[in-house]
Formats: structure tokens, sequence, C-alpha cells
């Protein structure tokens, strides 16, 4: 397949992911960040989505052994959220996951000494300010518009409270485990 190369930075990438309800996962190929970026860009959603599906499929055993290696005060949690994703019971995966990327963005991202590691290096940092934006993911759930006017129907807010009751779908629940991999990438930098 030919693509272009994007001409955007780190951040301006990040978010073209975060408007589709997806982060970016480590260790995935440049080639094929830049790919994924023609294809949310050229409107191909459903090709873009599949494409990291299968990157996950296929990653699943080493994302889920990195994540416990990183986060080993986590790992019961992580292994019953791997566990149920395939289960297939994708809600409980998709809570799970979300639930841990709240826990690690409030222990490492957002809180006590490392907010000031973070602020000392890099007053915007992208993550931060992804995170920290409004988007499918992290805006306040609306029942009515079932936040309809994003690219995806992921929310944070509507799963976590309750309020969400159609998120049970491999695709979120990959979704919620992207957010899992970049916040906790984050954090491995960070810490650095």
């Amino acid at each position: 397949m030919n693509f272009n190369l994007p001409d955007y930075t780190f951040e301006e990438t990040e978010r073209i992911f975060a408007d589709y309800g997806w982060y970016i996962p480590p260790f995935i190929g440049i080639g094929i960040v830049f790919q994924l970026v023609d294809l949310f860009e050229s409107n191909n959603v459903n090709e873009a989505e599949n494409l990291l599906v299968k990157y996950f499929k296929i990653n699943l055993k080493e994302i889920e052994s990195d994540l416990i290696k990183s986060l080993p005060e986590r790992k019961d949690i992580l292994r019953e959220a791997f566990l149920s994703h395939r289960k297939k019971l994708f809600y409980c995966s998709t809570i799970l996951f979300l639930s841990q990327a709240d826990g690690i963005c409030d222990s490492i991202i957002f809180r006590g000494r490392e907010i000031g590691k973070i602020k000392n290096k890099d007053k915007n940092h992208p993550i931060i300010n992804i995170l920290a934006e409004k988007n499918s993911l992290t805006d306040h759930y609306n029942k009515e518009t079932k936040n309809s006017n994003y690219f995806s129907d992921l929310n944070r807010h509507g799963v976590v409270h309750g309020i969400s009751n159609d998120y049970g779908n491999e695709l979120n629940s990959l979704k919620a485990l992207s957010l899992v991999c970049c916040v906790s990438d984050f954090g491995r930098y960070n810490s650095q």
C-alpha cells in the first residue's frame, strides 16, 4: 500500500489517533503509524481500525507480559483483564483496562513528585495535553447523544460510571488497552 508520510508532530499524530478512541501503542513501527494516520485522515477508518486490531491480536501476549513486568503492583488485575479479553468478556476487559489507565494516570502522570518532574521537563508534554483535551474517550458522557459528535463510541466516563451499556466489544476493549499501553509507556519514559 502506498501512503504519504505525514508532516505531523508526535502530539498531532497522537491527537489523530485519540480522535478515533485509540492511542499509539508501544513498539509499533513508525511506518505503520504513518500508514494509520494516512488511513484516518483519508476517512478509511475501518481499514485503520482493522490494522490496529490485527496489531494488538498479534502482540497481545507480548503486550500483557510487558505491562505486567512494568506494573507488577497491577499484575493480578491486568491478568484478569487480559483473560477476560481472550474469553471475549469485553464488558469486563474494557472497564478493567479503563480503570487501570485511570489508576496509572493518577499515580504516575498526575500526582505527587512525578507531576513536578513533568512540569520541570516540559510544561506542555504531548501526552498530558492529549489526555486533558475533550475527545471521545475523555469527554463527559451524554446519554441522549451517546457522544455522537465523536468518531468513537468508547467513553471512559460513560463506562466507568455505568451510564453507557453498549461498549462490550473487541474494538472498545482494544482501544482501552491502547490507553493503558500509552500511559504506562509514558510513565516509564518519564521516570527515566
